[in-house]
């Protein structure tokens, strides 16, 4: 125990310019000292782990497990956090730009016109339409050539995470160009006489269709496949999905050049159907939309749990590692290479980043290494102002909603099926502040589920069951803490 609350205090003695840190290796909470807190009722022991910290007096109150390594799921946002806000810096934005080639003669371009991206997690379509109105107060009437999109920024893919099933919304495409968090919406409109109807994309765009399956659908209804070269979705044609149906984009660069076709269209402007390129040396920037500053978009993908924005800020220090050290690396390699530098005193034995935003079973943290990510931000951010409030916002909306609980912890959670993680500060009864980890897996269950390409409702019951019982079993352990701390 004293061997942990070393180790921390040394985190603390780097990261917070104060002259004295509290050393005591007491516990903090009534009655006798704690070493080992309580079990979590339902669950083996070695299945969780756990690290209880009072941070204004600089005391680990409670462990279990703390260099165990567990899948982190969403939690792995905090140290994309971290790793973004310090690599990146915190006045860092993204752009997405407007160039072309050849020349602009009353209001004509004879040449070509490229839409290029860097990666703007957080495009939206009404930014994506300041763009297009831009050209046009810049009096641009016609384009001669051909519309290119670039986004040679960042490698492509067409979903985050292989393992996970690929009709989920969270499981998009990402890549230098992305649009509504690479999402849209099928909507069901009934025809006049109410005997049919079809399905309608929103945003609209030419690179993805639908077709009806007039056979018995089986869960989860719909099923994806890429053909002609579009995004095809394969969709009942009995009234299963509720009326407007999030999907996930898979080709994020097509389609938002596609709806960037369709917007300028609005504004007077018609450009060719478009086709990857990149921009060439000779061109010249014409227009460009700036996204918010990284310290504005930090707070959101917590609050929110947003997998794009971290995959994208996971990306983007990379890219600029491999600047500043001159050689390519992967982003596992990068995280491992910043988090050994950043946190030093820390154990890394465990850690493993497959990749920024948790949607992967490969993921490994600590507890003690998620509470030094905890220290570190608490400095840089009040965590009150970029985690979700219990019982209010974000993920934790519905959750520890009590009235002897809500308001009172402001945390992320992290959930994957037989994962589920919970990392952030509460507020005790006593009025203390404390940060906290939890982690709680099946990795044998887990792995049974990522060796099977296909899965059994029954199968998916089980795994939606074992996270509920999850959820509850952490919700529970925090409210015993707030009452006795």
């Amino acid at each position: 125990m004293k061997k942990i609350q070393s180790k921390l205090h040394i985190i603390l003695s780097a990261f917070i310019a104060l002259s004295i840190l509290c050393c005591s290796t007491d516990s903090d909470s009534p009655g006798s000292p704690v070493n080992m807190g309580p079990a979590l009722p339902g669950f083996i022991p070695s299945d969780y782990g756990y690290a209880v910290y009072n941070l204004e007096n600089c005391r680990l109150v409670m462990d279990h497990n703390i260099y165990l390594p567990f899948i982190p799921a969403s939690v792995t946002k905090l140290v994309t956090a971290v790793f973004a806000m310090e690599t990146l810096g915190c006045d860092f934005t993204f752009s997405t730009e407007i160039f072309y080639t050849g020349k602009i003669s009353e209001g004509v371009i004879t040449g070509d016109i490229y839409l290029k991206g860097n990666g703007d997690p957080e495009l939206s379509v009404p930014e994506l339409a300041t763009l297009a109105r831009k050209l046009a107060h810049k009096g641009i009437k016609k384009v001669d050539g051909n519309f290119y999109y670039d986004e040679s920024a960042f490698h492509r893919q067409d979903m985050l995470d292989r393992n996970m099933a690929d009709y989920a919304p969270y499981n998009s495409g990402v890549g230098a160009l992305n649009l509504n968090r690479n999402t849209v919406h099928i909507i069901r409109r009934t025809s006049k006489n109410n005997n049919s109807f079809i399905y309608q994309f929103l945003p609209p765009a030419e690179t993805i269709t639908s077709e009806l399956n007039n056979s018995d659908v089986p869960f989860p209804f719909v099923s994806y496949s890429y053909k002609n070269r579009k995004e095809t979705w394969l969709l009942p044609s009995k009234k299963i999905l509720a009326p407007r149906h999030p999907l996930p984009v898979k080709q994020s660069g097509s389609y938002t050049a596609s709806v960037f076709k369709l917007l300028c269209s609005i504004y007077g402007l018609k450009l060719n159907d478009p086709v990857r390129g990149e921009i060439p040396a000779n061109s010249k920037k014409l227009s460009s939309q700036e996204s918010r500053r990284l310290d504005q978009i930090i707070p959101s993908m917590l609050i929110t749990s947003d997998n794009l924005a971290a995959e994208i800020l996971g990306r983007a220090s990379c890219k600029k590692c491999a600047v500043n050290t001159e050689r390519n690396m992967t982003f596992p390699a990068a995280a491992d290479l910043f988090f050994r530098k950043k946190f030093p005193s820390i154990t890394h034995g465990g850690f493993i980043l497959a990749n920024a935003s948790g949607l992967s079973t490969q993921n490994r943290l600590t507890p003690e290494q998620v509470v030094a990510v905890l220290i570190y931000l608490s400095r840089k951010y009040p965590l009150e102002e970029i985690l979700p409030m219990s019982g209010e916002t974000g993920t934790l909306k519905y959750r520890l909603d009590s009235p002897d609980t809500a308001y009172r912890v402001y945390a992320k959670t992290g959930s994957l099926s037989y994962s589920s993680a919970l990392a952030g500060l509460f507020y005790g009864a006593s009025g203390k502040k404390y940060l906290f980890v939890l982690f709680i897996d099946n990795k044998q269950s887990r792995a049974f589920l990522d060796r099977r390409k296909s899965h059994e409702k029954s199968e998916l019951d089980s795994a939606a069951k074992w996270s509920r019982q999850a959820s509850d079993a952490a919700d529970q352990f925090i409210s015993n803490l707030i009452r006795t701390l």
